[in-house]
Parts: structure tokens; C-alpha cells; sequence
């Protein structure tokens, strides 16, 4: 990351407002990519190092995909666009423990 001085940073405004308003977006755009990047995924482990100082943890189940399915359309906590998506099933199933044990814990 590049810290620019209030100085630099009025030059590159001052030289923005040279160029025509079509063009002074991209522009603007190119230089705030190149100066702040996005920032790359994590990796892998980066990811379960994070879960592990979140107190996360990822558990395999093996279950029958239709019943679930089935069970998240019945109890509405899917649409039937979202029972497509895996991502979304896991996610719904998640929430369910998340509460399921929230409930225990907090009797």
C-alpha cells in the first residue's frame, strides 16, 4: 500500500480535473486500483487459521440430500432457487445447529 501526502494527493485531483469527464473516471479508477489493490483470497490455510481464532470449526455429515432438501423447502428456510445452490443448503443447515445450540446453551 502507498501513502500519499496530502500534497500528492491534491496533485493527482488537480491533474484529474485536465481530463474530460469521460475520461477522468477510468482514470481516477486505474489510479486507485494500481495505489490500493483488492486483496488476494485467503488461502486455504489462512482460512483455517482464522476459523480456529474464531472458535469455528467445519464438521462433515453425511446425509440424504433430498430429505433435507425437502425439509429446508417445507420449513420455508430455502426457496427453491436456493435448494439448488450447495452453498446455501450447507449454509441453512448451519444456522439450524448455530440456533439448535444457542437454544441448549441458553436455558
Amino acid at each position: 500500500m502507498l501513502a500519499l501526502t496530502d500534497e500528492a494527493l491534491a496533485r493527482l485531483a488537480i491533474g484529474a480535473t485536465r481530463l474530460r469527464s469521460n475520461g477522468r473516471t477510468k482514470w481516477l479508477r486505474e489510479v486507485a486500483r494500481r495505489l490500493d489493490p483488492p486483496p488476494r483470497p485467503l488461502t486455504r490455510q489462512a482460512r483455517w487459521k482464522a476459523r480456529q481464532r474464531d472458535g469455528k470449526v467445519i464438521v462433515r455429515l453425511e446425509l440424504d440430500r433430498d430429505d433435507i432438501v425437502l425439509a429446508l423447502l417445507t420449513s420455508q428456510r430455502l426457496t427453491e432457487a436456493e435448494a439448488l445452490d450447495h452453498c446455501q443448503v450447507e449454509r441453512a443447515l448451519g444456522d439450524i445447529v448455530a440456533e439448535w445450540a444457542h437454544r441448549w446453551n441458553h436455558r
